[in-house]
């Protein structure tokens, strides 16, 4: 054969296909980023050093199936995913250090070295730890919680730094699911949805955003499954459902209602679901409208105490540690209780006074509110109440204004119907406490397995105390206890003190237009009482006293997600800070409006890691960053080296936080690294 007949196939299609899909290594990638349940697993395949493709990884340890019977979760991946590596070479990429030479927002900047942005940014820390105290020095919580994002929590972790809560800043907590169930994360197996027979879309466009479970939906259906969206739009989910109901938008609540009606009138309440399971059993007084508590009747009684009708027994205390009993609780009826003062009153199951709500909810008085169909509402609330039903209900719930109504109401449909707690039924929300892994991470003394033990143990401890103190907690309630412990003693804080002594918006909250004509006072009463009463102690801050004056905006683009980031947050927070500092593998919005901008390595060029789920997936740094881009770890070390540095230059060994605390400067970059890290590189970090 000769050299041309040799070189012939390349020219063919098959032949030019394969050299461009060529690859000479293999690396496990992921999207360490917000995706839920994440950590789809990918194969980054690369050609002389470089990316040049991913693909979703098919063989995974084990079949993907969690529940028998049910289809394969793999491959899991979306068609943003096998783009990912588009970002490496994007125009947007940033590759160098960059400082302002204009007015913030003008696009003016000159490229810098390391030395010089580091030594510059521990300037501006070192100004705030000395003029106002480490708590000015601010990073809002961003949505990515992966391994680079720990990275500037641990920095300021050990400065005393302010860190805002996510939740309040996204807020992907549920509040309506913590009223209801005592808990705010209902997760279930996505491979439950193949054990429904309704599956209700609320709040949701899981054709855009779930996509790695979206095939779940279409296998579902063609078992029997019904598929029902509640929206005011067309979305690309619309097209895969059996029932689209269009809704004003905001009118949720009364939509839910509308179908609870038709459940109870109908007789389609599963009533011994509803007596065991819920507190539509317990008795109401009829002149507080208040649960009947035994501190009501006895002194000293416990606030926590409630009560059943017993048909033989009259009043009856209800059990704390059980909601199953040996006898029936009644749904209807009354009795008479002496209370604590000599005076009597009338008590009634909950359930009555539901029904007496339920009757201004009728399908038609709702269709004026919310411009639905009657027999609609009809129809779908008996599919409903006659089936195992799954509410798949997006974010987007968690955001407005009494979305714990929306989601205390739909969960009142379930329970009356008897759609909790069992294959095929349920709610969905996402939030984690991550006192498993993100927590454990920052609170170790030093690398290695015995120092985590050391943590594991101090929280046994502390579970055992709490335990001890409430033997009726649920494990939920305990680890939401020891959250919200970790986050009183540690840097976190909600970000509405920010927003209201440092964005600007204690005008418009106290703006009449914008408040709920429900409320008898000012927002500013509402705000000052809480703040004398002590309900927000060690988490009220920045305060006044300690304006912001160093941003970190890493892992989130705090103005374009913001409600009026790049109005009224502009306006407000930015002349008050003296430095701020981005970190993205891009230009960003916020970006855009810094002072200095560092350049991060992309997820394929660092070692990462996704939320723990369905299973914790690490990231390989398959390809070496691009221009000087950096990993954030080995970032904030040498940030840590540049703080020992100028400090030493300035006298400064340590400093007392205003918790008391002396915190030392001196051994910054030992501690950040547990006493075990990598020695640093010898001189200059620019590469």
């Amino acid at each position: 054969m000769t050299t041309v007949e040799q070189s012939q196939p390349q020219r063919t299609f098959e032949g030019r296909y394969r050299e461009r899909i060529g690859f000479d290594g293999v690396a496990w990638g992921s999207h360490c980023v917000d995706c839920y349940p994440g950590g789809c697993r990918y194969r980054v395949y690369l050609r002389d050093g470089k990316v040049v493709r991913e693909e979703v990884a098919g063989p995974i340890p084990g079949d993907g199936r969690s529940v028998a019977g049910t289809p394969d979760h793999h491959p899991m991946g979306c068609n943003k995913g096998a783009a990912w590596s588009a970002q490496l070479e994007a125009p947007d990429r940033l590759l160098y250090p960059l400082r302002r030479v204009g007015e913030r927002g003008s696009g003016q900047w000159e490229r810098i070295t390391w030395d010089e942005a580091l030594d510059e940014i521990a300037d501006a820390v070192l100004d705030t730890i000395e003029e106002e105290g480490p708590e000015s020095i601010l990073k809002e919580g961003t949505p990515e919680i992966g391994a680079g994002v720990m990275a500037v929590d641990r920095f300021l972790g050990l400065l005393g730094g302010t860190i805002t809560d996510l939740n309040g800043s996204i807020n992907d907590f549920a509040p309506g699911h913590h009223l209801v169930f005592g808990k705010f994360f209902p997760w279930q197996d996505e491979a439950e949805l193949f054990n429904s027979d309704v599956l209700v879309f609320w709040h949701v466009n899981p054709a855009y955003t779930t996509i790695p479970f979206f095939h779940f939906f279409s296998e579902a259906r063609y078992k029997g499954t019904e598929l029902v969206l509640f929206a005011p739009d067309v979305s690309p989910s619309h097209s895969h459902v059996d029932y689209h109901v269009p809704v004003r938008w905001g009118t949720d609540a009364a939509v839910a209602l509308a179908m609870c009606q038709v459940v109870v009138e109908e007789g389609l309440v599963d009533e011994d679901f509803v007596r065991t399971q819920t507190d539509l059993s317990l008795l109401v007084r009829s002149d507080t409208q208040r649960f009947l508590r035994r501190s009501d009747l006895v002194e000293g009684g416990r606030d926590d105490q409630f009560f059943h009708l017993d048909p033989d027994r009259g009043p009856v205390e209800a059990s704390r540690a059980n909601l199953l009993c040996d006898y029936e609780p009644a749904l209807s009826g009354s009795a008479t209780v002496t209370l604590l003062d000599g005076s009597t009153v009338e008590v009634r199951p909950l359930m009555e006074r539901l029904r007496v709500l339920l009757a201004d909810y009728t399908p038609e008085r709702v269709q004026e509110i919310a411009g639905t169909h009657p027999e609609v509402l009809r129809a779908l609330a008996r599919k409903i109440g006659g089936g195992r039903t799954r509410i798949l209900m997006g974010m987007g719930a968690n955001k407005a204004y009494h979305s714990d109504l929306y989601q205390r109401t739909m969960n009142l449909l379930l329970g009356l119907t008897g759609n909790w707690g069992r294959h095929g039924a349920g709610i969905n929300c996402w939030a984690t406490t991550q006192i498993d892994g993100q927590m454990i991470t920052g609170a170790k003394p030093a690398v290695g397995a015995a120092a985590a033990e050391q943590v594991l143990a101090a929280l046994d401890e502390i579970e055992a105390q709490l335990r001890a103190d409430d033997p009726t907690m649920t494990d939920e309630l305990v680890s939401l206890e020891m959250w919200r412990g970790a986050v009183t003693g540690g840097q976190m804080a909600p970000p509405v003190f920010l927003w209201y002594w440092h964005c600007g918006f204690a005008e418009r909250w106290n703006d009449p237009r914008f408040n709920d004509p429900a409320m008898a006072r000012r927002f500013d009463e509402y705000f000052q009482e809480a703040l004398e009463a002590g309900w927000w102690d060690r988490v009220a801050r920045p305060r006044p006293e300690t304006p912001p004056r160093v941003l970190f905006e890493c892992g989130g683009n705090m103005l374009r997600r913001t409600r009026g980031g790049r109005g009224i947050v502009l306006e407000h927070l930015w002349p008050k800070l003296r430095k701020i500092v981005t970190i993205d593998v891009r230009m960003s919005a916020t970006a855009l409006q810094s002072d200095i901008v560092l350049p991060a390595a992309q997820h394929y060029e660092k070692v990462g890691m996704d939320i723990p789920i369905m299973a914790l997936v690490m990231s390989d740094a398959a390809a070496a960053p691009l221009g000087e881009a950096m990993p954030e770890w080995e970032m904030f070390a040498e940030l840590c080296r540049a703080v020992e540095r100028r400090a030493a230059a300035r006298g400064m060994e340590s400093f007392r936080h205003r918790d008391g605390t002396i915190r030392r400067l001196d051994d910054l970059w030992d501690r950040f690294t547990l006493h075990g890290g990598s020695p640093p590189r010898s001189g200059s970090p620019t590469r």
